[in-house]
């Protein structure tokens, strides 16, 4: 799974200007029947949580974050925010704040600034 280049209104999380590029070099090392994209406006928290994560082996998310220290759950990626609050800052938290399993194998968040 694939998530992420999402929209914004927020100046203080300006669009990542090679997310695009960087969800189309990813796709490359995948087959196409086995993959989901979710991009743009639809890169909202809600389709994580519908993708059925758990079904994923990796799951790449191509966007800004925010780290807490102290709470590290508190830790959230900021996606496109839902179609009715166009203006709002939208965050992905913790998996575990969905309730959907995901794979563990390996996880690696990298957000760059």
């Amino acid at each position: 799974m694939l998530i992420g280049d999402p929209t914004t209104a927020r100046s203080d999380f300006a669009p990542l200007p090679d997310a695009a590029k960087e969800i189309q070099q990813v796709r490359q090392h995948f087959q196409v029947d086995s993959e989901v994209v979710v991009s743009q406006k639809s890169a909202i928290p809600a389709a994580y949580a519908t993708s059925n994560p758990g079904d994923f082996r990796y799951i790449h998310f191509a966007a800004h974050g925010t780290a807490s220290r102290l709470s590290p759950l508190d830790s959230a990626v900021v996606l496109s925010p839902p179609p009715a609050e166009p203006e709002e800052l939208s965050l992905m938290h913790s998996p575990r704040t969905y309730r959907k399993p995901i794979f563990w194998g390996v996880f690696q968040l990298y957000a760059g600034s």
